[in-house]
């Protein structure tokens, strides 16, 4: 099948059909300000452009006589104000999906420069990643102080660049892909991808660095290629990129033990993750302690780090209440819940989203293939030791003292593990190849029309949240 086979192959420069113009389109329709903590990472990438690659926390000069075990640290970290100031215009959109914004509340936004003066807020939820995650926000800032634009028209050039990146890099991924090159494709596409790679975030960095290890690691297997040193240093940049912005995913460094290079290459390629980890906890380890939650969120670490070590099994019972409610509000995040986690799509949309994930994990799965069962066995136990380590570090950090379930988890802290699940499964050409010619057209109508589908639904979503009333 002439069009089956095209398709296989250019798999990569389909993403870019449908991305380069619905990446365009979210980034011009989302107000400011409206992703999961785009403030306080327009901050951090803020200190950055100023060159101040660690963060330091001023406490206050006159902090209150009284202060509870919850309460956050009083003072915060340096930013420029022009931020709150912009901020303030579209901060009751948040949480909010039936308030809408205004022609008005934008052309005031866009009025607010930089470089008004220094104040400082307690945004230690984003004041504790490293500056190279920020690059390109830190450029974009660095620009737009220098050709006098406003905070406004600076934050949509930090997008537009931070999404050129990521579709440079997710263009290279699918590229390098073999056995995965299928389902990381679909999974590039669902909403929330899309969403998190169009926002000033760190995020965005860290699960398409993700998706590049896996696609890097699926190619050297499925080519059987001699691991050299250029091949380990690739792979452990990757997750060291990944480990040192997120602590949780240093186990992605448990991988190159599973690969095909001598031992040697595994050890060291495992063990640099581990050490620049810890050289970035030692510099950095003081803002890791700052406390930044309301209080009436009643949230402590130190508290409930030693709650769980004096009751480890009652926090263990905890992966065992399953909520089934929850847990289907949890996959709909991870396909898209947009905006602060307060737009949803149509049930339809998600029901259709879940179908073509089963078809595709239906048509393409296949036993065996060429990627070693031990690789496949090390990335299926990371991606579920991950997601313990993940549910772990969020009870200890974001969720009420003692509290019996866990809370406030979003579908985007998942989704730098999801192509871990890919190469588990390790799709192979035998899964679509010994499929009929029907099949096979079923597959590229739908390979080439849920885009489509989902660019539709996710601009009129958008749309209707905050300019429809």
């Amino acid at each position: 099948m002439i069009i089956y086979s095209w398709i296989k192959k250019k798999l990569h420069l389909l993403y870019l059909f449908y991305a380069v113009p619905l990446f365009y389109l979210v980034i011009v329709i989302t107000p400011p300000f409206q992703n999961p903590d785009e403030p306080n990472h327009l901050s951090r990438a803020e200190q950055i452009s100023r060159g101040e690659f660690v963060s330091k926390f001023i406490p206050a000069e006159d902090p209150p006589k009284v202060k509870g075990p919850f309460d956050p640290h009083q003072g915060g970290f340096s930013v420029d104000q022009g931020i709150g100031q912009a901020n303030q215009f579209f901060s009751n959109l948040q949480f909010h999906p039936n308030i809408q914004t205004s022609k008005a509340a934008i052309d005031s936004a866009k009025l607010v420069p930089w470089k008004t003066g220094i104040e400082y807020k307690n945004f230690g939820n984003t004041a504790i990643y490293p500056p190279f995650v920020y690059l390109m926000p830190s450029l974009s800032i660095v620009v737009g102080k220098w050709m006098s634009w406003s905070v406004v028209k600076t934050l949509y050039l930090a997008r537009f660049i931070n999404a050129a990146l990521v579709l440079l890099l997710a263009t290279i991924a699918l590229k390098l892909a073999r056995s995965t090159k299928i389902l990381l494709f679909t999974l590039l596409l669902l909403p929330m991808h899309v969403a998190t790679f169009c926002a000033v975030t760190q995020d965005s960095i860290l699960i398409i660095c993700s998706f590049l290890l896996v696609a890097f690691i699926d190619y050297c297997e499925t080519k059987k290629l001699t691991y050299q040193w250029k091949h380990i240093a690739v792979i452990t940049v990757l997750v060291a990129v990944i480990a040192v912005c997120k602590p949780p995913y240093i186990l992605f460094a448990f991988i190159i033990l599973f690969l095909t290079a001598p031992f040697s290459k595994r050890l060291i390629g495992t063990a640099v993750p581990f050490v620049l980890l810890a050289t970035w906890l030692l510099i950095n380890g003081s803002n890791f302690k700052i406390q930044f939650a309301p209080a009436e969120m009643h949230v402590n670490s130190r508290m409930q780090v030693a709650y769980v070590l004096h009751h480890p099994f009652k926090f263990i019972e905890l992966f065992f209440n399953w909520d089934y409610s929850g847990i289907a509000y949890f996959f709909r995040m991870c396909v898209g819940i947009l905006g602060w986690v307060d737009t949803e799509f149509s049930k339809a949309y998600y029901l259709i989203t879940y179908t073509v994930l089963i078809f595709m994990l239906a048509m393409f799965y296949s036993k065996g293939g060429k990627m070693k069962i031990n690789l496949r066995a090390a990335a299926l136990l990371i991606f579920i030791i991950t997601s313990i380590a993940i549910l772990t570090a969020q009870y200890a950090t974001w969720v009420p003292y003692q509290s019996a379930s866990f809370g406030g988890l979003q579908g985007r802290y998942f989704l730098p593990i999801f192509p871990f699940l890919m190469l588990a499964i390790a799709f192979n050409k035998s899964g679509i190849e010994n499929n009929s010619s029907q099949k096979k057209h079923f597959f590229v109508l739908l390979l080439t029309i849920y885009p489509m589908f989902t660019l539709v639904n996710m601009i009129s979503l958008l749309f209707h949240r905050y300019y429809v009333g």
